[in-house]
């Protein structure tokens, strides 16, 4: 009975650590976001207001086995899949800390430097929350990878220096 126990034992502490998946690298936020780098990058760090270019594949997390793990290979994983902008050939931009994008993402992007992967963990509460959205069901946590493009400075449009005295206004008040 006490070789049943210490195998037992011994058997769930291989089956912890395997599933962990590098999980010494992961890193924690002060608002509980989790991230890992699969590749850091080089160059200029993403900030609060930069103009970024990613690629990214997003699922909603069902559960937390091999987290930090590339999902795109577990065919089990599909059902959960909400977005993948390889598969639609699509680059997204947006800048970053407007909550253009998977709401919770911009903090995880912040200080990715280009040609960087990272898995991103979103708490509920930093995601969708009890309200979730779209294929987001309510309460649940997303894990999403990116891989950050570029980095630039936003563009920034400027009002146009006119001459108000040749401005015409129409009897609707069109100007």
């Amino acid at each position: 009975m006490k070789k049943l126990f210490l195998f037992l034992v011994i058997a769930a502490t291989i089956a912890a650590f395997s599933s962990c998946s590098d999980n010494s690298e992961v890193k924690t936020t002060e608002s509980g976001l989790k991230y890992s780098d699969e590749t850091v990058g080089e160059g200029r760090e993403a900030k609060i207001g930069d103009l970024v270019s990613i690629n990214f594949k997003g699922w909603v997390v069902v559960d937390s086995t091999n987290l930090f793990s590339d999902w795109s290979k577990d065919t089990t994983r599909l059902p959960y899949l909400i977005g993948d902008s390889y598969r639609q050939g699509q680059v997204v931009k947006f800048v970053l800390g407007e909550n253009a994008f998977i709401k919770g993402t911009d903090e995880g992007i912040v200080g990715m430097q280009p040609n960087g992967k990272r898995m991103i963990v979103i708490p509920s509460e930093l995601a969708y929350g009890e309200k979730g959205m779209g294929p987001v069901p309510p309460n649940a946590d997303l894990k999403v990878l990116i891989e950050l493009l570029e980095v630039n400075d936003p563009i920034v449009a400027e009002m146009w220096d006119i001459d108000k005295s040749k401005i015409k206004t129409t009897e609707s008040g069109l100007e």
